[in-house]
């Protein structure tokens, strides 16, 4: 929610409709993404300079930075087993990757795997909830679509054809 200069993360109590200020830091604050067990939030700012992704612990208000590389880290979202953060990232937009491709790491951020590479704008992963796929959008053919690949990279599929599609989400 922006109530100041820039966006911070607030969590609401649905009994009081209260928002509570949880993350304000420098910068946006924006995409967060609770974790299976209600413990952590990955999310994305803008505090160090370029977005990148950090892991907030909700007990004890600890933030962990978890992306150290590529130009910018958007749309995390954490897997239901709570073993991955599937993301977006994009590498050098003034280069030869000028896309946003689709990465996995473990919450630790030890761990980071591309799963698409210069095929369009690959953005705004969502997880099925049994955690074997991953949807997201792509503009690898003129607009936006959506896709579907497994969680090891394999089985990309084209779902949506020409039909401007953002941000896809699972239901449960």
């Amino acid at each position: 929610m922006s109530k100041e200069e820039n966006p911070n993360i607030y969590i609401i109590s649905i009994e009081d409709k209260q928002p509570t200020l949880i993350i304000n830091n420098h910068g946006m604050d924006v995409e967060p993404s609770f974790s299976p067990d209600g413990k952590y939030i990955a999310f994305s700012s803008s505090k160090t300079g370029n977005p990148e992704l950090y892991k907030f612990e909700i007990a004890t208000g600890q933030q962990t930075r978890l992306t150290f590389s590529r130009y910018y880290n958007s749309s995390p979202s954490w897997s239901p087993m709570g073993d991955m953060i599937a993301f977006a990232g994009l590498d050098n937009p003034f280069g030869t990757r000028a896309y946003f491709d689709i990465f996995l790491m473990t919450p630790t951020g030890t761990k980071i795997e591309r799963l698409t590479i210069d095929s369009g704008n690959n953005e705004d992963p969502s997880w099925s909830p049994d955690g074997r796929h991953l949807v997201y959008s792509s503009t690898r053919h003129k607009g936006s679509d959506i896709y579907m690949i497994h969680s090891d990279g394999t089985g990309e599929k084209q779902l949506t054809k020409g039909l401007r599609c953002y941000s896809p989400d699972w239901s449960r």
